[in-house]
């Protein structure tokens, strides 16, 4: 009886190291770290600077250092329709916190960079404002990638900007993107 008991013990835990072994095998590739993603923007801000939208375009880049962790790359160049010509580009990076969901991808941020500014045309600068410089900005934001062929994917994002050294209050643009992206597997 205790020879049984021995041996249905061990069996038990070679079927729970095998198990735990197989696992590790299976992992999909959208979860595995070292993808990258990049891809293309429309956007659309808005500034408490004027009541007009701009639009332009972007560039993003992902690369997933885990399951759920990425390092995300925004760059927003809204000059393309600026109807106060006045232009606000920014060049931010930093951490992006995944949730998987089928080929649904919600995603939280926290990113932080370069914004410039600068104005367009023959127009003379506005009161107060700096017709051109650079400032810190930082921005909370979130979206979705949804995964539609292939490699393929559809991005929308959203963050809200604040640039603290932009004159004497701050300046803080809302940037709502649309985009394309396509991702690297290995």
């Amino acid at each position: 009886m205790k020879m049984f008991r021995s041996c249905v013990l061990l069996f038990g835990l070679a079927l729970t190291g095998l198990a735990v072994a197989a696992h590790g095998q299976a992992i999909p590739a959208a979860t595995q770290p070292g993808i990258l993603t990049v891809g293309g923007d429309i956007s659309l801000a808005t500034t408490d600077v004027f009541t007009q939208k701009t639009t332009g375009v972007g560039l993003f880049a992902n690369y997933d250092l885990s399951e759920h962790l990425s390092a995300d790359l925004d760059v927003h160049i809204q000059s393309v329709n600026t109807p106060d010509d006045y232009i606000e580009n920014t060049y931010l990076i930093g951490p992006r916190y995944n949730f998987h969901y089928g080929r649904y991808t919600p995603y939280v941020k926290v990113v932080a960079g370069i914004a410039t500014t600068a104005m367009s045309g023959d127009r003379a600068p506005y009161q107060g404002l700096p017709p051109s410089g650079s400032f810190f900005a930082y921005a909370p934001g979130g979206g979705v990638d949804i995964k539609v062929k292939g490699h393929w994917l559809v991005r929308a994002d959203i963050e809200q900007q604040f640039w603290p050294g932009y004159s004497n209050h701050g300046l803080t643009p809302v940037v709502g993107s649309f985009g394309i992206g396509y991702r690297f597997r290995p």
